[in-house]
């Protein structure tokens, strides 16, 4: 039931979105006010299409610790997920989602290389559903969920996206952030997916695409 409520809620959200401002060449950076003045430029860099896929839930990789760029601020408390438990979800409509399931881990990077060019100023959509947190009192510290691309100790070591709690949610819900990027992005370029939390419950990334 959880499931069919999460993918009414894709579809009716699949329908909103902005539209992604063009911008300079692979490599270099903007500011809101460039962004803005590229609006009208002549010779700003074509738009992705509305809806272009960056990633395909069926290629994460599990990063194993001495690759993952956030190992070394582990909580030594959060067992390491393990690759049995990830799960490739096919929900119908030809749509698939990538589960991390945490009843036996509470932490876990996945990466895939970036499938388009990205243009700098470009608008971008990360769709994470989750289910109800279950986990005792005690163990219920809050959680992370990490969403970027490229090298994190660019732009300042700020990701694209950082959704964290300091309590476990006592429902499922949705994560829907629309992202304006800080710089453009080639095609290859790593993608990382960050989940860490105490409690038992699952995280299904939907989506990361162009607005």
């Amino acid at each position: 039931m959880f499931r069919s409520v999460a993918l009414s809620a894709v579809l009716v959200m699949s329908g909103l979105g902005l539209l992604a401002c063009p911008g300079p060449a692979v490599g270099q950076t903007g500011s809101d006010a460039e962004c803005a003045a590229l609006d009208v430029a002549a010779d700003a860099p074509p738009l992705l299409p509305s809806g272009a896929h960056l990633v395909d839930n069926g290629s994460w990789v599990l990063m194993p610790e001495e690759t993952d760029p956030w190992s070394t601020g582990r909580d030594p408390a959060k067992v390491p997920c393990v690759q049995a438990d990830l799960l490739v979800e096919e929900v119908g409509n030809d749509e698939r989602w990538m589960s991390v399931n945490t009843q036996n881990c509470g932490y876990a990077t996945l990466s895939q290389p970036l499938l388009e060019d990205v243009p700098d100023c470009s608008t971008l959509l990360v769709h994470i559903w989750y289910f109800k947190f279950l986990a005792p009192k005690e163990t219920s510290v809050g959680y992370e969920i990490i969403v970027t691309v490229g090298d994190p100790l660019l732009d300042g070591g700020e990701p694209l996206l950082r959704v964290t709690g300091d309590t476990l949610p006592d429902e499922s819900g949705l994560i829907y952030e629309v992202v304006q990027t800080k710089r453009a992005y080639s095609a290859g370029e790593p993608v990382y997916y960050h989940v860490s939390n105490h409690g038992q419950n699952s995280w299904e990334f939907i989506q990361f695409r162009v607005m």
